[in-house]
């Protein structure tokens, strides 16, 4: 890293990092909670959970700082949302996606949700305006994201996959030979949990 070639020590990058993340995840927590007018003694307490829970101490713990990063910028991107500013959760999502793809698609669901249960409480005038506007901004993040990572997107669909030999084809040989599943890479966002092949700690 860019750190590590200005020679800073680990620790002190840790450090480093580590103090980003919550600066990042109070300030983007206050924009979202903002949005909410919640203010006061109540905003406090609410960063103070969500900065404090046992998730987020985990990734600490286990390293995973990138992970912290997107966990504390995610509440920005969906005030962002909210406030319907194209480019900057276009740019959002793009700068989530270099830490960690997983999280695209996770904040894409949370998205998703957040925009159906406010398509459900705009009154019947309103709601084609807020479609358009949702609409607007999830072509614009898709324009973005597929335009920056086209650099390994187009190799994955115009080169052929090498073949494989056929003893291959059979589901117990490509079981038997696979340490990893989809729900291996899933638990990487659970940091020491036991089945988390990613993340476990040996002595």
């Amino acid at each position: 890293s860019i750190l590590s070639v200005l020679s800073i020590s680990p620790l002190f990058q840790t450090k480093l990092l580590g103090s980003l993340v919550f600066i990042i995840g109070f300030f983007s927590l206050s924009k979202l909670l903002g949005f909410f007018d919640i203010k006061g003694i109540g905003k406090y307490i609410g960063i103070l959970f969500y900065l404090t829970n046992s998730y987020f101490i985990l990734l600490f713990d286990g390293g995973q700082i990138s992970l912290a990063l997107v966990y504390a910028a995610s509440p920005l991107v969906l005030y962002l949302f909210l406030k319907k500013y194209k480019l900057y959760l276009a740019l959002s999502f793009l700068l989530i996606s270099f830490f960690d793809i997983r999280f695209v698609y996770l904040l894409g669901l949370i998205l998703l949700v957040s925009f159906i249960f406010q398509l459900f409480l705009k009154k019947a005038q309103e709601r084609f305006k807020f479609l358009k506007e949702s609409i607007l901004c999830a072509l614009v993040v898709a324009v973005v994201l597929v335009s920056f990572h086209t650099y390994w997107l187009l190799p994955s669909v115009l080169i052929k996959s090498p073949q494989l030999p056929q003893t291959y084809e059979r589901v117990s040989q490509v079981d038997l030979l696979s340490f990893s599943s989809v729900g291996h890479s899933l638990l990487l966002q659970q940091p020491h949990w036991y089945k988390n092949i990613f993340g476990q700690v040996f002595s």
